[in-house]
């Protein structure tokens, strides 16, 4: 994973097409029953809305990532964290690949079928924001 890009870069990500501000990292996105989920690169909001509900942010890995606008704040705090995590999930990648833990063949399957973007109309890629993957819990 190329170095993590800082909260507050602003950033198009690819299928959505308002511009979207990074506001966390490495996020955990829960299933239904509360169990752990897929970690997500980033958690983000529209910009320049900004947060309005935790049914309006958008999980997205960087590589979904078209273009960036802004850059957020960069410092020795913001480096150091960035180096941390980064090693941190090369220690749980190397852990898992000596257990033989991995999701990744589901992980590319779903990437596979993304990747036959040509066969479908641009209308399938258009995102409703009512359509935004959650992160965190339902409201109740």
């Amino acid at each position: 994973m190329e170095a993590l890009l800082p909260i507050g870069t602003v950033l198009y990500v690819n299928g959505f097409e308002k511009k979207v501000m990074i506001i966390g990292v490495c996020q955990e996105e829960e299933d239904e029953d509360g169990q752990s989920g897929k970690l997500w690169d980033y958690v983000g909001v529209t910009y320049p809305e900004g947060f309005c509900g935790e049914e309006y942010t958008l999980l997205f890995d960087a590589d979904r990532i078209e273009n960036v606008v802004h850059e957020g704040h960069r410092d020795a705090e913001q480096k150091y964290f960035a180096e941390t995590v980064a090693k941190a999930l090369e220690d749980e990648a190397m852990a898992m690949l000596e257990t033989g833990e991995s999701d990744e063949e589901e992980d590319v399957d779903d990437l596979d079928n993304l990747d036959k973007e040509e066969d479908l109309d641009d209308e399938e890629y258009e995102i409703d924001i009512d359509e935004i993957e959650l992160w965190g819990n339902d409201p109740e």
